[in-house]
């Protein structure tokens, strides 16, 4: 390898993930790697860890990640039941998976069903989608 390249630092990232995995199995303790930022020859980045609550199962990442949304939801004007329900904004469909809790507003994930891809979005947003907002 003579550069680091998007490819190189999207396998890195996938390889961490599951080392984290293991490590969340084994010590109930659940890491996640910040953003990676990278030059040709260099990359650093940084890594956050959270206790993984008690009942969850720690080897499962959907049960992981469900508590997680579970306990912050309502900081982000959210709700717990959210967590893993679909959406249609656009015409299109998004499953409700995580919460980014560094962000100032656009605070949730979605997952578009056709492609796996992220995006941002409100809870205002999402109340919208689902016809929550009041007239």
């Amino acid at each position: 390898m003579k550069n680091i390249t998007k490819d190189t630092i999207k396998s890195i990232r996938s390889i961490l993930d599951k080392a984290y995995m293991d490590i969340a199995a084994q010590t109930g303790v659940q890491l996640k790697t910040g953003a990676i930022r990278y030059s040709n020859t260099t990359l650093r980045y940084s890594v956050t860890g959270e206790i993984i609550p008690d009942g969850v199962d720690a080897s499962d990442p959907d049960a992981i990640a469900r508590a997680d949304f579970e306990k912050n939801a309502v900081y982000f004007y959210g709700d717990p039941d959210w967590y893993g329900k679909d959406i249609t904004i656009d015409g299109k469909t998004y499953t409700i998976c995580a919460i980014r809790k560094n962000a100032k507003k656009n605070s949730f994930l979605v997952r578009l069903k056709s492609t796996g891809k992220e995006y941002c979005c409100s809870a205002e947003q999402i109340r919208d989608a689902m016809g929550l907002l009041k007239p």
